[in-house]
Parts: C-alpha cells; sequence; structure tokens
C-alpha cells in the first residue's frame, strides 16, 4: 500500500520531514505520540493520489524526547521514531 521513509533530519529541534510513497488512491492518517502513547498531534488526508508525497511536522511546545509517528491506511501501518532536541 505504501513506503514510509525516515523522518528528515532525525534528530530534528522544531520541525521534521516525513516522506511516503502510495502505490494508489488511498484515505491517509499520521499520528504523533509521546512514549506515554498520549497522542499529540493528527492529520488525515482523504483520497490521496498515488506517489510521493511529503509532510512537515512541527513539534511546537512539546518538550525534547522521542515520539513516535504512526502512519496507517486501511491496510497497513507503520510507526517511526522521531528524536526531538529543542
Amino acid at each position: 500500500q505504501f513506503s514510509l521513509s525516515d523522518p528528515y533530519p532525525n534528530p530534528f529541534n522544531s520541525r521534521t520531514k516525513i516522506h511516503f510513497f502510495l502505490k494508489k488512491i488511498n484515505d491517509v492518517s499520521i499520528r504523533f505520540y509521546s512514549l506515554k502513547g498520549e497522542e499529540l498531534d493528527n492529520l488525515d488526508f482523504q483520497s490521496l493520489e498515488r506517489g510521493e508525497h511529503f509532510v512537515e511536522w512541527n513539534a511546537g511546545n512539546n518538550p525534547s524526547g522521542i515520539y513516535l509517528l504512526k502512519l496507517e491506511t486501511m491496510h497497513q501501518t507503520e510507526i517511526k521514531k522521531l528524536t526531538f532536541l529543542r
């Protein structure tokens, strides 16, 4: 369904870019979590076209630490680790 590259830069100090490739049109959900499982942010896209996509995430006022990025479609889920350094 999709391939998800490692976020770049990582570690990052304010913003990081998420790069993924969809093999067909799909609804996409991107969620950001603390290691405690608290959802910090979410991005939802409906009927996203096949092909390459880039999304930028701003960690905002969150403290430095390790975060999880979860990208999900109807048939696939992938998780990547992010390191935020203020």
